[in-house]
């Protein structure tokens, strides 16, 4: 597994950690929505909120690793990489699929914290009776911005290696 998995992992934990952490603590019913101006709008019960949150999270990790694992025997053509017939031939077929998967890893890292600061912010308005407030805005810029960069880094991964750089996925 490689350390961006075992990042999104620990991190997917963490989550379900902070949900049994704060559970006895949140009111019934949590508010579970929230409107533009932040203010809740709607609400559950906190056994269907942490149920909810640690199946959501569960299946978003497991998609997505189920993807991973598919990469090594999908075929290329339901790949969508820069160059794809360059950097799926058989010959580079095995790193570019690591680096793939390492990618793969680093965007549910990235998500599962995302989902955690969220969470976080969740809780807190539960506990303070308020909204979520500005730091919900905060998260997101924070998340697009990773998403971009990560994105960035896929497609410049995958560039056509010029004549004195190496033909491997760096």
């Amino acid at each position: 597994m490689s350390f961006s998995w075992r990042v999104a992992t620990l991190l997917l934990f963490s989550s379900w950690a902070q949900v049994a952490f704060y559970f006895s603590r949140l009111p019934d019913p949590v508010a579970t929505h929230f409107g533009t101006g932040g203010e809740p709008d709607g609400w559950s019960s906190k056994t269907s909120f942490a149920l909810t949150w640690i199946g959501v999270s569960l299946a978003l990790y497991l998609l997505f690793f189920g993807i991973a694992r598919l990469l090594a025997v999908m075929p290329s053509s339901m790949v969508n990489i820069p160059h794809r017939d360059y950097w799926l031939a058989p010959e580079r077929r095995q790193p570019t699929v690591a680096v793939l998967d390492d990618w793969l890893g680093g965007i549910v890292a990235g998500t599962a914290m995302f989902l955690i600061v969220l969470l976080q912010l969740i809780i807190n308005a539960n506990l303070s009776g308020s909204g979520l407030g500005i730091g919900f805005m905060w998260a997101m810029v924070a998340f697009l911005g990773f998403t971009g960069v990560w994105v960035w880094r896929l497609i410049t991964q995958f560039r056509l290696p010029s004549e004195s750089a190496p033909n491997q996925p760096a």
